[in-house]
């Protein structure tokens, strides 16, 4: 993402937050996501933007087909419409969107998600201070039930959130 995969070039926090990129299609029509080889013949709603490790390849080579929307928030609205078969989007995003849209009779979540992966905050080098401040506020934010409580709020599975 930032060209900083051995995470030496920024500071970097604790994770804050376990997350996966899913795979969701129309509930009446539900999809088995089984690796980027079983969306072969199939039209990926994306964001634009956004890269999805395994399947940009699929689309460059013509078996996959891609189309974008603007944003996530779209990207589930176009799903739960029906006017897309199957799209990845990140699992803390889709559940909100789902839940704030009153979505989830219509939006199925694929058991087999297309990554996992922890999220952090990331800070410039020449920002030490801010990130040791950063630091300490994760740590603690991690042993605090209002975190947990805010997270639920949000629609966040347990084993998304970090305590």
């Amino acid at each position: 993402w930032f060209g900083d995969a051995d995470r030496s070039r920024y500071l970097w926090t604790d994770p804050i937050l376990n997350d996966r990129n899913v795979v969701i299609s129309p509930k009446d029509v539900a999809f088995q996501y089984d690796g980027p080889r079983s969306l072969d013949g199939l039209t990926l709603i994306g964001v634009r933007g956004h890269r999805y490790m395994g399947v940009d390849s699929l689309v460059d080579q013509g078996s996959v087909q891609r189309t974008d929307v603007r944003a996530e928030r779209n990207l589930v609205q176009f799903i739960a419409s029906g006017r897309g078969r199957v799209a990845i989007v990140a699992h803390s995003a889709a559940q909100f969107f789902v839940q704030d849209l009153g979505l989830l009779h219509a939006v199925h979540f694929a058991e087999t998600p297309h990554s996992e992966y922890q999220r952090y905050i990331m800070v410039s080098p020449d920002l030490a201070p801010v990130h040791q401040f950063l630091q300490g506020a994760v740590s603690r934010l991690m042993q605090s039930q209002a975190w947990a409580d805010i997270a639920r709020e949000y629609g966040l599975e347990a084993d998304l959130v970090l305590q």
